[in-house]
């Protein structure tokens, strides 16, 4: 991965969770965290990874994500002063919860 994508992946990922923060009515009680970015090579398209608390909303943050993909582009579209600006794609994330369950399996084996 060039330099040039890894700083694109990151400034997408702050801008994408201010955006969600900031700018996008989030529907329900809860939050959304985005893990990772990961954009083609030509910049063209990129992987919006998120996780989910609590895990029980990963379906309605999904539909919400998609919904809104339209309106975050366009956000990011007048933020960004950069060409081309990736088109969007959120995905699940599960690590987060795996990482969590492992975690809690080191717990009960330490006690």
């Amino acid at each position: 991965m060039s330099r040039r994508t890894e700083r694109v992946n990151e400034l997408i990922r702050e801008e994408v969770g201010t955006i969600l923060l900031k700018d996008v009515t989030l529907p329900g009680n809860f939050l959304i965290t985005i893990t990772n970015v990961d954009t083609s090579r030509d910049l063209r398209n990129a992987a919006i990874y998120y996780s989910v608390i609590p895990d029980s909303a990963v379906r309605e943050v999904k539909v919400f994500l998609d919904e809104v993909a339209g309106d975050i582009q366009h956000i990011l579209n007048r933020r960004l002063k950069m060409y081309p600006i990736p088109h969007l794609r959120f995905v699940y994330d599960p690590r987060e919860k795996e990482a969590a369950r492992l975690d809690e399996l080191l717990k009960q084996d330490r006690a």
